[in-house]
């Protein structure tokens, strides 16, 4: 960075204009449920006059006359015995039972699965002695790779 100050305006600042804020208008709350009328109230509503009181007899349960169960044989032929539609059914027929014949031939060659498995020889593996555990006596210089990488700079001082 250079040490240059800065003179100018941001962004931001150029596209601020001031204005003056207008204050809001507090109005009170109204309730929606009352009408303001100073009309007298003659006792009844509009709904009432629209929908005036009917006597009505309560009406009482029908109940079945007879409970009773008719007894007798059915005559006649129900809704499931038209709809089912009988079908002859055939008992199966056994099959012959397959009689193993062997052929007394010597066999000769290999099966599927011997030509599809090739065997193959394991080698053993050779023994590995581990290398020695002892720690190197090398003499540390404190001098470390990043070090060496690094490159320094010039720094420069700001002023104010």
């Amino acid at each position: 960075p250079s040490g240059l100050k800065f003179h100018g305006t941001s962004e931001n600042r150029a596209q601020f204009t001031g204005k003056e804020a207008q204050r809001a208008v507090v109005t009170k709350m109204q309730d929606n449920l009352r009408v303001d009328s100073r009309a007298k109230f003659n006792e009844h509503t509009t709904a009432r006059d629209d929908f005036p009181e009917y006597h009505v007899e309560r009406q009482q349960p029908i109940r079945p006359k007879s409970r009773e169960r008719a007894t007798g044989k059915f005559e006649g032929v129900s809704e499931a015995q038209k709809a089912f539609v009988e079908y002859p059914v055939e008992a199966p027929k056994p099959r012959a039972k397959a009689v193993y014949k062997p052929n007394n031939l010597p066999f000769e060659g290999n099966t599927e699965a011997q030509r599809a498995f090739t065997p193959k020889q394991a080698e053993p593996t050779r023994a590995v002695r581990p290398k020695s555990r002892e720690r190197q006596t090398a003499k540390f210089d404190a001098h470390t790779t990043a070090q060496g990488d690094f490159v320094k700079h010039p720094v420069q001082k700001r002023q104010p």
